[in-house]
């Protein structure tokens, strides 16, 4: 994936984010950039120049810096190269746990007020992180990481600072222990986990989860659903701005190339959309698929239209 931007009300964006190609906890943290005010879609760099794709991507988007994301034009993570004549503001190359927490920093910086809620995520377990970069991308949430059994003190640091306000843990407690939860609550934080057993599970858990404002709360048909293969974080957080505009879906996972998980099949089953006399009135829903068809085969791509489509309630007549 070279980026993902869709339209944004007409506008192309005044900023995109540079993450490297091998750096898929930056890259997922950085999907907070997306959201409002800044709308910074993620594009891939690399040290030592700028990849045709990205550089096609730039001729496309020509951003050129505003008040949204400080006058810069590219918001770049870690160890890559900025475009010449490009702006930039500058996240400095570190571990996961060190990017993010300067990550929220910028993302403070740049919208001017705290969060209202943290996403706490593994930062040795990819898969279960992924989700995260989706919520971000559309709520304006940071994306913090924490080893499975102690918090970082860049992650310490960054809590302290973002005091009270609520932390979501996703992943079950091999990704992140009980141990490293009660550190978060002798910060101050009320927090809470959202896992399953599996990264497939555990996505869809967050998807239908909801606590007051916070959450997708995905437990009905009528609503757009981004789907990436479980071991593929950085397509996951590629395809960000694709819940943060249009359908706003949540990120679901696939551990499979050829075959939809029993979990993703009967959660799509319990949200399929279903008329009784007048389809035209009826809720729709939709499903990006990100990834070739080695990642997501044509018959698995058949599946999941099959799940989603709309179906008639009751006995034909």
């Amino acid at each position: 994936v070279s980026y993902i931007c869709p339209s944004l009300s007409g506008n192309w964006p005044v900023a995109v984010a540079l993450v490297g190609t091998e750096d898929w906890a930056g890259a997922v943290a950085a999907a907070v950039l997306m959201a409002e005010p800044i709308r910074a879609p993620l594009l891939f760099g690399e040290a030592e120049g700028v990849p045709d794709p990205t550089a096609e991507a730039l001729d496309q988007l020509q951003p050129h810096g505003g008040a949204a994301s400080g006058g810069d034009a590219v918001l770049a993570i870690g160890d890559v190269q900025v475009p010449n004549g490009m702006s930039a503001a500058k996240v400095a190359q570190g571990n996961a746990a060190t990017e993010a927490a300067a990550i929220a920093r910028l993302r403070d910086r740049l919208a001017g007020s705290p969060p209202e809620a943290i996403l706490l995520a593994s930062s040795s377990e990819p898969a279960f992180a992924a989700p995260a970069a989706a919520y971000a991308a559309r709520s304006g949430d940071p994306v913090l990481f924490t080893d499975a059994g102690k918090l970082p003190r860049e992650t310490v640091a960054a809590l302290r600072r973002e005091e009270g306000i609520p932390v979501y843990a996703l992943g079950p407690g091999s990704a992140i222990s009980g141990k490293v939860l009660k550190e978060v609550e002798g910060l101050g934080a009320k927090v809470q986990r959202i896992s399953g057993d599996n990264p497939v599970s555990s996505a869809i858990s967050f998807a239908r989860f909801g606590d007051g404002k916070f959450g997708w709360q995905v437990t009905d048909p009528g609503h757009g659903f981004v789907l990436v293969r479980s071991d593929s974080p950085l397509e996951a957080a590629a395809a960000s701005p694709l819940s943060a505009s249009g359908t706003w879906g949540p990120l679901l996972l696939t551990d499979s190339a050829d075959t939809l998980p029993s979990e993703l099949r009967g959660y799509f089953l319990d949200v399929k959309p279903g008329y009784t006399t007048d389809p035209t009135r009826a809720f729709y829903n939709h499903v990006w698929i990100v990834g070739d068809v080695g990642q997501i085969s044509v018959e698995q791509q058949a599946e999941v239209n099959e799940v989603a489509e709309l179906a008639k309630i009751g006995a034909q007549e």
